[in-house]
């Protein structure tokens, strides 16, 4: 019987369901998000060994506390990296580059809508007001200053820095399209994604 390798799974990253279907057979998913009980309860509800779990599948969001890493020793973005320091505990990055082309397809459709005033003409024939030119009144910090002072003529933004959170001041102008940062959204990411654990993850295990 083959081996599977346990892969403790938190808050699971988007691409976990079709992780999961396409790796099912290298690897135990040790699914901690779906249990409400503290991580050493789970852990020992799985009649699973600490020490045998060597890496962590999670979203960018999910910390990786000073205590998780303890109970876990034979561990080889939010994680404690002082701790995993302390602990010799190498942290590996990885993706980004997957994202490029979908993400560049947001910003050019960003655009484009930004020139074609497309969402602002779609409220207005919604709202059945009268064909007319558009004036806009131009309205965050350095951004909204530009848009103001006419250095920018319009803004296309899928990414803002408070998440979820979007100043008011883009919601009140007509120039400025907004999307929920779903740039990289799309299947051919999520596979890209995929692909790209799975190789940094076989590479870790088996070469």
């Amino acid at each position: 019987m083959v081996k599977l390798e346990p892969l403790l799974v938190f808050g699971p990253p988007l691409i976990f369901q079709v992780f999961e279907a396409q790796n099912f057979h290298n690897y135990r998913f040790l699914k901690a998000f779906s249990s409400p009980l503290p991580l050493h309860q789970f852990l020992t509800t799985q009649n699973v060994d600490t020490s045998s779990i060597q890496a962590i599948l999670c979203n960018p969001h999910q910390q990786v506390s000073a205590d998780t890493i303890r109970l876990l020793p034979s561990l080889t973005d939010h994680i404690d990296l002082s701790e995993c320091s302390r602990c010799g505990v190498q942290v590996v990055t990885v993706g980004g580059g997957q994202f490029a082309e979908d993400v560049a397809d947001m910003a050019v459709g960003l655009l484009i809508n930004v020139l074609w005033k497309i969402s602002a003409a779609d409220q207005h024939v919604r709202n059945r007001g009268p064909s007319r030119s558009w004036s806009f009144s131009l309205g965050c910090k350095e951004l909204v200053r530009c848009l103001m002072e006419g250095e920018i003529w319009g803004a296309g933004l899928d990414v803002f820095e408070n998440e979820p959170n979007v100043p008011k001041e883009f919601t009140a102008l007509d120039n400025v399209v907004l999307s929920p940062h779903a740039g990289s959204l799309t299947l051919e990411c999520f596979t890209d994604g995929c692909e790209l654990v799975a190789r940094s993850l076989e590479a870790f295990f088996f070469e």
